[in-house]
C-alpha cells in the first residue's frame, strides 16, 4: 500500500525521486510505468495497471452520459505517462507541474492501494478552473446506483481486493 507523507525536491530536469517504499511496491508488484494525472489540487500518480481499471470503469458507465464525457475531457484526457527510472525517479511533465503549482518543492503522500499523490509543500492550496469535483461527485453518484443495480455481490468503482 502507498502509505505515508514525505518531502522531496524536484531536480533541475523536473524529476522526483520516490519514497523507497513506493518505489519497492512499484517494482516487485507493478512495472514501472506509471501514469501521472492532475486532479484538483495535486498530482495523482497510477501504477499503469490501476489506471487501465479506472479507465475500463469509466467506459462501463456509458459514454453517452454527458458527465462520463465530461470526465474524460477534464480528467483522463490530461493523463501522463512516465517510468520509475533506475534512480527511483519519476519525471513529472512541466505542463503537469505547472498545472497544480509544483515548483520545486513537493510533499508525496501516500493514499492507500491505487494511487499516491505529489503536491505542493503539504498545506498548499488553489482555486481550481474546471468543476471536476462536481463531475466526480456525478459519476459517483453513478456508481452507487449501478451498484445497487447489480445486487450485493457488485463491488464499487476504485475498490477491489490486492
Amino acid at each position: 500500500m502507498f502509505i505515508g507523507r514525505s518531502e522531496y525536491l524536484l531536480d533541475e530536469k523536473g524529476r522526483v525521486c520516490l519514497p523507497p517504499e513506493f518505489r519497492e511496491i512499484i517494482r516487485t508488484r507493478y512495472e514501472d510505468r506509471l501514469v501521472v494525472v492532475p486532479s484538483e489540487i495535486d498530482l495523482e500518480v497510477y501504477p499503469l495497471v490501476e489506471w487501465q481499471r479506472i479507465e475500463e470503469a469509466i467506459s462501463q458507465l456509458g459514454l453517452f452520459d454527458p458527465d462520463v464525457r465530461r470526465l474524460s475531457r477534464l480528467y483522463v484526457s490530461r493523463a501522463e505517462d512516465t517510468m520509475l527510472d533506475s534512480a527511483g525517479r519519476i519525471l513529472i511533465p512541466f505542463k503537469l507541474r505547472a498545472s497544480v503549482g509544483i515548483t520545486r518543492e513537493v510533499t508525496i503522500i501516500g493514499s492507500g492501494q491505487l494511487c499516491f499523490h505529489i503536491r505542493r509543500r503539504f498545506g498548499a492550496k488553489r482555486s481550481e478552473k474546471d468543476d471536476l469535483s462536481s463531475v466526480l461527485s456525478s459519476l459517483a453518484r453513478h456508481a452507487v446506483r449501478a451498484e445497487a443495480d447489480a445486487g450485493p455481490s457488485a463491488t464499487p468503482l476504485g475498490q477491489r481486493d490486492v
